[in-house]
């Protein structure tokens, strides 16, 4: 990965719910998710 920056945790999440077709996304704010950024 020499030059490239580290992908987070959110950014490979993003890219598997547009590769699956998702367009909307909820839930509940807070805390317990922080960890997936």
């Amino acid at each position: 990965m020499a030059g490239q920056a580290a992908r987070t945790g959110g950014e490979w999440l993003v890219d598997a719910l547009q590769a699956e077709g998702v367009r909307h996304v909820f839930g509940i704010p807070g805390v317990h998710n922080l960890a997936i950024y």
